[in-house]
C-alpha cells in the first residue's frame, strides 16, 4: 500500500505522484484534477496560477458550477422539506388547528418525541436494546417501553377515567372540596407520570437517535 504524503506548497504537491498525494475528495464523474488537502496559507495563490495555466476549461467550470449546483441542490432539499418535512406527522400531531396552551404544549412535545422515535424511526426494530455490556442501554429500552405504552395506552384511559370522574361529581349548592376527591387523585396521577416523562426523555436525549 502506498503512503499518503501531505505537501505544504504548490512545488511539493505536483512532485508527488499520484498515489503519494491526499487529495481533497472532488465528486466529478471524469479523472479531473485533484486540489490538495491543505497547504501554507501563502500558497493557494500559487496553486490557482498553475490550474488556471494548465487546465483553464475544467477551472471555470468547476468555479462557476460547482457552487452554484450545490446552492441549487440545497434549495430543492429545503423546498421538498417545506412540501414533505421528515417530521410532519410529528409535527401535525403536535400543532394542530386548535389552541393549546403551553402548559399543555410542552409535556406533548416529549410525548411525540416518543412516539416518534418507535413508530417513524423503528427504535425497537433498529437498536439492540438488550445490552449485557452496557446496562445503561438495556434500562433505557426498558423505559422506552414503558413511556410509549403509557403515552399510547396507560395515559389516554387515564384521561378518560378522569373524564368520567368529572361527571361523576354530585353538583350541589353546599361547596366541599371531597367531591373532587377522585379528580384531583387521577390529576396529580397524570402530571406525575408526565413530568417523569418529560425528565426521562431530556435526561437520556442521546438514545433518540438510529
Amino acid at each position: 500500500m502506498n503512503k499518503r504524503l501531505i505537501a505544504t506548497t504548490t512545488e511539493e504537491w505536483l512532485k508527488l505522484n499520484r498515489s503519494e498525494r491526499a487529495p481533497r475528495k472532488w465528486y466529478w464523474p471524469t479523472g479531473w484534477y485533484e486540489a490538495p488537502f491543505a497547504l501554507m496559507i501563502n500558497d493557494w495563490d500559487n496553486w490557482e496560477k498553475h490550474i488556471k495555466k494548465e487546465y483553464p476549461i475544467q477551472y471555470w467550470l468547476r468555479e462557476n458550477f460547482q457552487y452554484t449546483f450545490r446552492r441549487f441542490y440545497n434549495s430543492v432539499k429545503d423546498l421538498k422539506n417545506k412540501i414533505i418535512n421528515p417530521r410532519q406527522k410529528m409535527r401535525n400531531a403536535l400543532f394542530t388547528s386548535k389552541w393549546v396552551d403551553l402548559v399543555e404544549l410542552v409535556p406533548q412535545f416529549h410525548f411525540q418525541a416518543i412516539i416518534e422515535f418507535v413508530e417513524n424511526e423503528k427504535a425497537f426494530e433498529k437498536i439492540v436494546w438488550d445490552d449485557s455490556l452496557n446496562p445503561k442501554t438495556t434500562e433505557a429500552g426498558i423505559k422506552l417501553k414503558e413511556y410509549y405504552n403509557y403515552v399510547k395506552i396507560v395515559r389516554p384511559f387515564l384521561l378518560e377515567k378522569l373524564s368520567q370522574a368529572y361527571e361523576n361529581v354530585k353538583i350541589t349548592a353546599e361547596l366541599n372540596d371531597s367531591r373532587y376527591k377522585e379528580v384531583d387523585e387521577i390529576e396529580k396521577q397524570i402530571k406525575a407520570k408526565d413530568t417523569e416523562l418529560c425528565i426521562w426523555v431530556i435526561q437520556n436525549r442521546d438514545f433518540l437517535w438510529c
